[in-house]
């Protein structure tokens, strides 16, 4: 008897792997004829492996690909956990943090923050503080000369190999909004206030040049730090949805205006989406909802019930226009979400949303303002 009823056990776990396997890729079936699912694999592990936000955004800060091509800075494009050993441990300590992440919301807590910068410096802080194998030595360090602050360095630590590091750590969501192809000055911050080859100029000529003054090379073992720098986030493309409806494109299928991104930009890094408010279409998401700033990093893994879930597109649209009636220049993310338990250990029977795409919703008049900033010097 006892080996019927484990035969029967057996057999519903099975379907019910069978059935939460199948409505994850139902769900991403239906997405995917609308818009790029994530691609990358990191954003399918993390959403597996971690269930607090802040272990997940630092998972994702410390594992997620730069968005540039080591091909081309070599040593000064800093490579997070680069050794096997090295993220083995990293593995290994982020899921007993994740089992209890109490010490790192103690530290961010006791410093909130409101921009997504100074977020993940705390994250980071936290890692090379008291994660495995590295020793900080100072963070958000300030280099003064005559009485003025000429910046600070991000991080100084030594890694276990007793290796002097100073990182810069730069995280960005920039939209292509078109261009030469290689040129860096085509991917915009949604704000119209930052552009990737401006911040890019202003690490490889200020930032990363900060721990060479002498009160900063002081503080290495052998008067010199290494610097290099950290650059991750997202790409946004624009998609071209004029065809969606025709009776040649009845799928729907999108394709990204302008030319790939050969040059600078790393071949692997992580992308999205964005449209106009005016060509917004009608996904077929299960579910919506709007990306606070403090969550661009990792992907979104949100409970069944949560109030920001939005059931259809055209809600989401609606709150794009009201929340521009205060802002009218701010483009806002969104995320496309399904209902699809993630991990066995799921606690609520209704699944969870977790995300499949993300992109950003801009106002009507955004690309032209957009276009005309790429060509400020």
């Amino acid at each position: 008897m006892s080996g019927s009823c484990d035969s029967s056990q057996a057999h519903r776990r099975a379907l019910s792997r069978h059935d939460r396997d199948a409505g994850a890729a139902a769900a991403r079936e239906r997405v995917d004829h609308r818009m790029p699912a994530h691609a990358s694999r990191l954003c399918v592990d993390l959403l597996h492996a971690y269930r607090d936000v802040a272990v997940r955004d630092l998972a994702w800060l410390l594992l997620s690909p730069s968005l540039l091509d080591a091909r081309y800075f070599g040593p000064r494009l800093a490579h997070v956990l680069a050794q096997p050993r090295q993220r083995q441990q990293a593995l290994a300590w982020l899921a007993r943090l994740d089992a209890d992440p109490h010490a790192l919301h103690a530290a961010l807590d006791a410093r909130p923050q409101s921009r997504l910068g100074l977020y993940a410096e705390q994250l980071l802080s936290f890692f090379l503080q008291y994660g495995p194998a590295t020793r900080l030595i100072a963070a958000n360090r300030p280099v003064r000369v005559d009485g003025h602050t000429l910046g600070e360095c991000d991080f100084l630590f030594v890694d276990d190999d007793a290796r002097a590091w100073h990182w810069e750590l730069t995280v960005k969501c920039y939209l292509d909004v078109g261009g030469p192809p290689g040129s860096l000055a085509r991917y915009v911050g949604p704000n119209l206030a930052d552009r990737f080859d401006r911040k890019l100029t202003r690490l490889l000529t200020h930032q990363l040049t900060l721990s060479q003054h002498p009160q900063i090379a002081a503080l290495a073992a052998n008067g010199r730090w290494q610097a290099a720098m950290i650059v991750c986030g997202w790409l946004f493309r624009r998609w071209d949805l004029s065809g969606v409806g025709d009776s040649d494109n009845v799928s729907g299928n999108c394709a990204p205006r302008g030319d790939a991104a050969p040059g600078p930009v790393a071949p692997d890094h992580l992308q999205g989406w964005w449209t106009c408010a005016a060509q917004w279409p009608v996904f077929d998401a299960p579910a919506w909802t709007i990306v606070p700033r403090l969550r661009w990093m990792a992907p979104l893994r949100l409970s069944a019930d949560d109030p920001r879930v939005y059931r259809d597109s055209t809600a989401v649209l609606v709150r794009c226009i009201d929340y521009w009636r205060d802002r009218p220049n701010q483009p806002l993310m969104v995320a496309a979400l399904a209902d699809v338990r993630v991990s066995q250990d799921v606690g609520n029977p209704a699944g969870e949303w977790c995300e499949l795409a993300r992109g950003f919703i801009v106002p009507d008049d955004w690309p032209k303002r957009a276009a005309a900033y790429t060509t400020v010097p």
